[in-house]
This record gives structure tokens, C-alpha cells and sequence, in this order.
């Protein structure tokens, strides 16, 4: 069975095993330094069967350069997850190097339905989305938290999208 090749992006000091970790400063654990808003990347076109960008896009000034540098290396039916802050959650914009939050359409603007992909070429098919309570909170325990989410500020800490490169 062929193993999957995975990249990890902005991996930082949590590398992970079997991917190929990138970030721009050299520490232990990264395979390749380089800065991820400089593109192209030092990959191949359709290179991976998976992108992880854990707690990385909020940081990028040039989104979607980047979002079309991601689905270039990756596969075709490629998939990709992204986690990042929840746009209405305190720490979104706590940390002065944050540039964006997410919120559950973030990445809409990729999909072939939406009337505003114009923005770019790049398409993605968001298949799943998970919203993080903060963890320290007593909202964990409150009813209905996916929906009061929506409308409490600090009740979704994080959010996840697994997404598909479309090509």
C-alpha cells in the first residue's frame, strides 16, 4: 500500500511524523525552510495527498496566493484542513501577528457554486466544518452551544475545514 504524502505548513515546534513539516525558520522538526507568502513553493505540481495548515492562514497577508499555491501541489481530489480561530472569539484578534478569523463560509469563495469565486481559480469542495468550544469555558456545558455559537461572543474558540482540491 503507497503511503500518503502529506505536507504540514507553518508546523512551528509541532512537527509531525510522516509529513514533511515546512515553516520559515529552521528548528528541529522542520524538513523545509521557506516562507509560505514567497511563492511558487519549492514542490511539484500535484505533488500531495494531503495539506495540513494547522493554526497557520490567520497569520498570511496574501491569502489567496496561498490558497492557489495549496491546491497547485496538491492532488487531484487532494484534501486539505485547515484550523484556525472562530472570528468571534476574543483570542481572534488578541494576537497582533492574527490578520483574518474564520467563520463557517470562509472558504465558500473556492467552491464552484458560490457567485463570488471570480476571486480566484482554485477550487475546493468543503465536505466538513467543526467548530471548538473554549475549553476553559463553562459554555461546554451549556444547551444547544453549536447554535448560541453563532450569537455569543467566546462560546467557539476554533474552527476546522477538511476541504477537497477540485481539478
Amino acid at each position: 500500500m503507497k503511503m500518503k504524502k502529506i505536507l504540514n505548513i507553518g508546523c512551528g515546534d509541532k512537527p509531525i511524523k510522516g509529513a514533511i513539516n515546512l515553516d520559515w525558520i529552521k528548528q528541529k522538526g522542520v524538513d523545509v525552510v521557506h516562507n509560505i507568502e514567497k511563492t511558487p513553493w519549492p514542490f511539484k505540481k500535484n505533488e500531495f495527498d494531503e495539506v495540513y495548515a494547522y493554526n497557520i492562514l490567520e497569520h498570511v497577508d496574501n491569502f489567496m496566493p496561498i490558497m492557489e499555491e495549496i491546491h497547485r501541489i496538491l492532488k487531484p481530489n487532494g484534501l486539505l484542513i485547515v484550523s484556525g480561530p472562530y472570528y468571534m472569539h476574543k483570542d481572534t484578534f488578541t494576537d497582533p501577528t492574527h490578520r483574518r478569523g474564520f467563520t463557517t463560509k470562509s472558504f465558500q469563495y473556492f467552491e464552484k457554486e458560490c457567485n463570488l469565486n471570480f476571486y480566484t481559480k482554485a477550487r475546493f469542495r468543503v465536505e466538513k466544518i467543526s467548530l471548538f468550544e473554549n475549553d476553559k469555558s463553562l459554555y461546554k456545558f451549556v444547551p444547544f452551544k453549536k447554535y448560541l455559537g453563532y450569537l455569543l461572543w467566546n462560546l467557539i474558540q476554533g474552527i476546522e475545514f477538511k476541504l477537497r482540491a477540485i481539478k
